[in-house]
């Protein structure tokens, strides 16, 4: 995987172009790099009022200030459109943009946390109207920040697309998502099958980041055939597959597979870009990089079967989505709280 397929770049949108301490806002990202036993990221000498640049031995992030508004195509961008200023943040392999050799490849974790990090930081120091993600090719309005912290959030990085629903075992209706990019992530394109119709999109969302989340941190392996319960007899079922243009998936459901049988994929769409605002113009190839004033913007294990690991969120999940509690007035901290990441593992059954 090359920077280009996944580029880390971030553009915040203002109103006027704001102005930094650029050497201050490194710290949470420098946080990020000593709990992973890399050096500090160093500002450069060639940063200027307007663009700083800093590196370590193995990556390097820029931010630059654009007295320009961010590029937009089509009417429904034009709200955005009127913005005065934007302020570019990118994440690269290599200790500096411009190098002879190709540059060893880095973490894409590590990279989207310091991403997060850089643009929480930017966003702290001088509030923005919304951010721009390069990865997924998604907007998100300011709010987004109020729920950021240290911990890095997978689902600002992936493009989710709803399929057609689909009938469970029992008649039940569910619905379908893949998150485009996930792969990146967890190895395979994530598919979650069978979500209640009446789950809001919050919901789904906090149960992708968790997932990827236990996954990264080993608790859970998504292995083909894996179950994944909870102590009110619900469960999710790991299954991988391939969809129909080849891509590896793996299969997240709340309904089990009939024995002997091969989840069937749906057909999904190859584009990556979900967000209701149009997607930024490419005003230069994003392999070349420059400094500010040039306008260049980028946009772009198998376990044993049956093996199972007691996961706290399904108890929250049960509640409100079984039992048929009015999930839209529960305040969304209490939802996320039921979202715990205890994790035990269960030896399979004999």
């Amino acid at each position: 995987m090359t920077d280009t397929e996944f580029p880390m770049q971030a553009s915040l949108v203002y109103d006027a172009a704001p102005k930094f301490d650029f050497a201050a806002l490194t710290g949470t990202a420098n946080t990020v790099l000593r709990e992973t036993g890399l050096g500090a990221l160093m500002i450069k000498p060639q940063s200027t009022e307007v663009f700083a640049l800093f590196g370590n031995d193995i990556l390097h992030a820029t931010i630059a200030i654009h007295d320009t508004p961010l590029r937009l195509g089509g009417t429904s961008g034009e709200k955005l459109a009127v913005s005065k200023a934007h302020v570019v943040i990118s994440v690269r392999s290599g200790s500096d943009p411009v190098a002879f050799d190709k540059p060893e490849p880095v973490s894409v974790v590590l990279m989207a946390s310091l991403l997060q990090q850089l643009a929480r930081s930017v966003h702290e120091a001088a509030p923005c109207k919304s951010m721009h993600i390069a990865a997924s090719d998604r907007f998100f309005s300011a709010g987004v920040f109020d729920d950021l912290d240290a911990t890095l959030t997978p689902h600002l990085f992936l493009s989710p697309e709803k399929l057609t629903d689909v009938v469970g075992p029992e008649g039940q209706t569910g619905q379908q998502f893949v998150f485009h990019q996930s792969r990146h992530f967890v190895g395979r394109e994530l598919v979650l099958r069978g979500v209640p119709v009446k789950v809001p999109e919050d919901m789904v969302t906090t149960l992708i980041d968790t997932l990827i989340h236990q996954h990264l941190n080993g608790a859970v392996a998504l292995g083909d055939g894996d179950t994944i319960s909870g102590s009110l007899d619900i469960s999710l079922f790991v299954r991988h597959a391939t969809s129909r243009d080849g891509r590896a998936c793996v299969l997240v459901s709340f309904w089990p597979e009939p024995d002997g049988t091969s989840p069937q994929m749906p057909a999904f769409s190859v584009q990556t870009a979900t967000s209701l605002v149009p997607t930024p113009i490419a005003v230069e190839d994003p392999d070349d990089w420059s400094a500010p004033g040039s306008g260049a913007y980028s946009t772009d294990k198998r376990t044993d079967k049956g093996s199972k690991s007691t996961w706290i969120l399904l108890v929250g999940l049960g509640l409100f989505l079984w039992v048929g509690l009015p999930m839209l007035d529960i305040p969304q901290k209490v939802i996320k709280s039921a979202f715990s990441n205890d994790l035990s593992l269960v030896s399979p059954p004999q």
